[in-house]
Formats: C-alpha cells, structure tokens, sequence
C-alpha cells in the first residue's frame, strides 16, 4: 500500500475512508471482486478493504454476502481475513474456505451475542449495577475501590474493578481460619 500523506487514523479502517490512502500499483484492488467457493459457486463481493494503517497492509476484505444464498434479513456484510482469500485463476475472483451456511449461521449468533453484551456493557458504565462496575468507561481503579471492594462487599457478590486494560476480580467467601492469608487474624 502506497501512503501519499499521514493522516491520524485508527489501527483499522476502510480504505474507502482514507482519502490519502491507495492500494500500490504493485497489488491487486479486490475491491468489486466475488467470493467464491472451492466449488466455485460465488457467495458474496469484496465491498472493501480494511487496512491495518499501522502495518500499511489490508488486514480484512469487506464481504457483502448473497442474501438470497444464505437467507439473510441483516447486514449481509462479513469480514474475511486476507490470509483465508486465494486468487482464483486470472479471473477477477477469490476463493475462500468456509462460508457455509451453517458457518455464516454461527456467525451472525455470535455477532448478535457479542453485540448484546457490548450494549449491555456500554449502558451499564456509568451505573454500579449489581455491584459491578463495567470496564468499558470506567477509570482505573483507585486505593478506595480496592478499599471497597476489600471490606464492603457481601459473602457472595463479586466486584469488578477496572485496572488499565484489565480488572481485578474480587469476591468474598467465607474460609476456614486456618486458610487466612496477608490479613491479621
């Protein structure tokens, strides 16, 4: 991939959306190109290029599936890594391994599964439900949540508490005496 001019941009992103961005004239453009089967039944048409602008490589093809071939009432769009896409012959087609109905099936479960507990997550963070704080806003934490997570919480509940990309999991249970460690008894 050729860069005319650095622009701030995420990890990843459509090369549709990089203006001063273009594929090198040394690499094929997928872009427009249809996905097939090993059979070599089409499934579906490269709709773009997700770029890893980091690396400067194409990381995903943007996959807009055939609706009708894998009954599809939603976003018929999958991404597919360039590694699992084979060039077919001189034809303007790639293969792929892969995408069967009973696959795409699974995907768009885990993707509606994944989505849910996104959104679940996401309206959660500015809200200590169920003793919990959800990482996906909240700050690291601070010597009082520690604190708190220590000596307030109920045997049974679990506090999460986020730490920088990560989060301490805490969770009061009653223990024999003898077991008790780093507390004075």
């Amino acid at each position: 991939m050729k860069q005319e001019r650095m622009r701030p941009a995420r990890h990843y992103e459509r090369l549709s959306w990089l203006r001063d961005f273009k594929i090198d004239k040394h690499q094929i453009d997928p872009r427009g190109w249809h996905i097939v089967t090993r059979e070599g039944r089409t499934v579906g048409v490269v709709r773009d290029v997700i770029v890893d602008t980091d690396r400067m490589m194409g990381a995903y093809l943007d996959v807009e599936l055939d609706r009708k071939l894998f009954d599809l009432h939603e976003d018929p769009h999958v991404f597919v890594p360039m590694a699992r896409a084979t060039r077919d012959g001189s034809q303007h087609r790639l293969m792929v391994d892969g995408l069967t109905r009973e696959r795409v099936d699974s995907l768009y479960v885990a993707r509606w599964e994944h989505d849910r507990r996104f959104w679940d997550a996401w309206w959660n963070a500015d809200s200590n439900v169920a003793g919990t704080m959800a990482p996906a806003t909240a700050a690291a934490a601070t010597p009082d949540d520690l604190r708190r997570a220590l000596d307030d919480v109920q045997t049974g509940t679990s506090v999460r508490i986020p730490v920088i990309k990560e989060e301490i999991v805490v969770e009061r249970r009653p223990v024999a005496d003898d077991t008790l460690v780093g507390r004075d008894k």
